[in-house]
């Protein structure tokens, strides 16, 4: 099933990559995010390749440099994006996205 889908979705995706929609879209998405969260307190950095994107958090008051694991930000913070419709993959005290 999951190579259906992935043979599915890169039939789909290669006429956007020939015709450059991929990569205007990744430069929109990137432009987007340094935007709107680049002088967020809570985000520690963003990092993106193509259309695959991470957000690491961190405390917004800096007294330490991460939270502890028992707090499972992460996930915290993918639940609450869940509520509002947005699928999103934690990891630690980042989020992992691909729209």
């Amino acid at each position: 099933m999951g190579c259906a889908v992935a043979l599915a979705s890169l039939k789909k995706l290669r006429p956007m990559i020939s015709s450059g929609q991929i990569a205007e879209r990744a430069q929109q998405l990137g432009d987007e995010i340094q935007k709107n969260f680049s002088n967020h307190p809570n985000i520690a950095s963003y990092r993106q390749y193509g259309l695959t994107g991470a957000v690491d958090f961190k405390p917004a008051d800096g007294s330490a440099k991460n939270w502890t694991v028992d707090m499972r930000v992460g996930y915290q913070i993918a639940l609450a994006a869940r509520r509002h419709g947005l699928v999103i993959r934690p990891l630690g005290d980042s989020i992992l996205f691909v729209p």
